[in-house]
């Protein structure tokens, strides 16, 4: 089992919290501990590898007179809604020190999700 660190780091822009992500994804692949960074974002659209921009049903000029920001990133998935009052944690670790492949990764996460919600009585 891999023990996770972690940082709340409040509201945060969807392209600095990849910048963030990268940056301790470096340090932990030269040795560091691995880190479970919380935040939020201000309202932001990210589009995985296999987004089509026609599931995003706004055009660009509403999405931008609403203050959402539009991200391709390079994740798998489709089309994700992040926003105020959502908490979102991005695990930074290495998969391999818990001897898993990335499918297992997100599973073992969810079960840990769902076992703390559990125990605090959610």
């Amino acid at each position: 089992m891999v023990q996770l660190q972690w940082s709340f780091l409040g509201r945060v822009e969807y392209r600095l919290a990849l910048e963030i992500q990268y940056a301790h994804a470096h340090r932990v692949a030269d040795g560091e501990s691995p880190l479970l960074l919380l935040m939020e974002h201000p309202p932001t659209i990210t589009l995985g590898r296999q987004a089509k921009p026609s599931n995003i049903l706004a055009s660009e000029s509403e999405l931008s007179a609403d203050g959402f920001h539009v991200q391709r990133i390079l994740r798998g998935g489709d089309v994700t809604y992040h926003g105020p009052g959502q908490l979102v944690g991005y695990p930074v670790a290495k998969i391999s020190d818990a001897g898993c492949n990335v499918p297992s990764w997100v599973k073992k996460n969810a079960q840990a999700i769902v076992r703390f919600l559990a125990e605090i009585g959610l």
